[in-house]
């Protein structure tokens, strides 16, 4: 899971200031257990007290001694706390390339309750298979590509073109973020959006509304269907986006059409669903989750017109397949495609090679102990057992000590 795998990664890189701990680790003495402990905790100045400590101690006495620890030196920071919660704010706005920014500060309490609901949500989009990060990184790979060429494969631009400069300027600003995100900020922007969604959706005034909520959106049919070059591809009171993006949002939504002349508008019609509420629970119970090799993501999925409906595409379900919105935006902005072949979905890559399901791999169970002894480690059951006889640890003695350690005195400690 995300979780544990986050928690793994945060643990190694830790470990790469902490030598003493590491070195407790590779023979076998420290347990994960108590590695993962210290290491919320530990720095270079204080790791020989808590190696020396978490040699006598099991992990659940550490682990609460940790916490212990942390929360005195949190409440020494009682002022630094409301400095904290003076200065929380969020700020959004669309970007000069329509990207929607965020930027927030939290108090840390406030910070946790963000926190979860996106690990929460990052975890199940993980489950199921939402982040096809393979995908992703070649999507990644594509797109700082185009960038460097905008940013540095062109002559030398002259300096009194002022749009000239200024696109090449764009260009690197918007290959530097490019280049400074990675497949977990990214899955976690798509946890954001779930979470706006799920809070949506729980609303009082969207909980009779079979759309739930809306978010409006304005494009003209010609360009929906792909036969005018130019015309209206716009959200409501926002940016203008890629028509592609239009069809892949129009795959699956409530259409209403208006009639316009001059701006004005003379006719508005019904609101009708893209794929019919019958024919969207067929498709579910005949797809079960995304159709996209290998992907199992069943929680955030949408019907995708195969021949989209703009351009003549039937609302059936053999024009029909379920695609998460990783895949649709693949296939609707990335160039991937699909076709049904025998009544089932065939899907394709950019330069047209047909995509196989992915084997299942196995794993030797055998191979850390090999490298083990390779390593000339020999680790048995009796090699991370603390030196402890059971007595109780006295909390208090303990994190005075590491508090003076950690730079506190005992003025600051209230003299105890």
């Amino acid at each position: 899971g995300m979780n544990a795998a986050r928690e793994h990664v945060r643990v190694a890189r830790s470990l790469r200031d902490l030598p003493l701990i590491r070195a407790q680790f590779e023979s076998g003495r420290f347990s994960y257990s108590h590695v993962r402990a210290l290491t919320r905790v530990a720095t270079p100045d204080n790791e020989e007290e808590l190696v020396e400590m978490a040699r006598c101690a099991p992990t659940a006495q550490l682990e609460k001694m940790v916490r212990a620890f942390r929360g005195a030196v949190r409440a020494a920071e009682t002022d630094e706390a409301k400095r904290r919660l003076a200065t929380r704010h969020l700020t959004y706005f669309y970007d000069d390339d329509g990207s929607f920014v965020i930027n927030a500060r939290l108090s840390p309490e406030d910070g946790a309750v963000v926190e979860k609901a996106l690990q929460i949500l990052e975890g199940k989009l993980e489950e199921e298979g939402f982040s096809a990060e393979t995908l992703e990184e070649t999507v990644a790979d594509d797109a700082l590509g185009q960038l460097i060429d905008q940013a540095f494969s062109r002559p030398e631009l002259d300096q009194r073109d002022a749009s000239a400069v200024t696109a090449a300027d764009d260009a690197r600003r918007r290959l530097y973020l490019a280049q400074a995100t990675s497949p977990v900020e990214r899955r976690r922007a798509d946890a954001l959006v779930a979470l706006a969604e799920a809070a949506l959706a729980s609303h009082h005034e969207f909980r009779h509304d079979p759309d739930r909520f809306q978010v409006v959106a304005h494009v003209d049919l010609d360009v929906l269907a792909d036969v005018a070059d130019e015309g209206r591809s716009e959200l409501a009171d926002g940016p203008v986006i890629a028509p592609e993006t239009m069809r892949r949002l129009g795959c699956d939504s409530s259409i209403v059409t208006m009639v316009e002349r001059d701006g004005e508008v003379l006719s508005v019609g019904r609101k009708t669903r893209a794929i019919p509420i019958p024919i969207k629970r067929a498709l579910r119970a005949r797809d079960g989750h995304c159709t996209f090799p290998g992907c199992t993501n069943s929680a955030w999925v949408e019907g995708h017109h195969i021949e989209h409906w703009a351009r003549g595409g039937e609302t059936k379900l053999s024009n029909l397949c379920l695609l998460c919105r990783a895949h649709h935006r693949a296939v609707h902005e990335y160039g991937y495609e699909v076709t049904i072949h025998d009544g089932e979905p065939v899907f394709f890559r950019p330069d047209g090679s047909r995509i196989e399901p992915p084997t299942v791999t196995g794993s030797d169970p055998d191979l850390i102990v090999r490298e083990n002894n390779d390593l000339g480690l020999s680790i048995d059951a009796e090699t991370s057992v603390p030196d402890w006889y059971g007595e109780t640890m006295d909390y208090d003695v303990a994190v005075s000590w590491l508090m003076q350690g950690h730079g506190f005195t005992d003025r600051a400690l209230g003299g105890n």
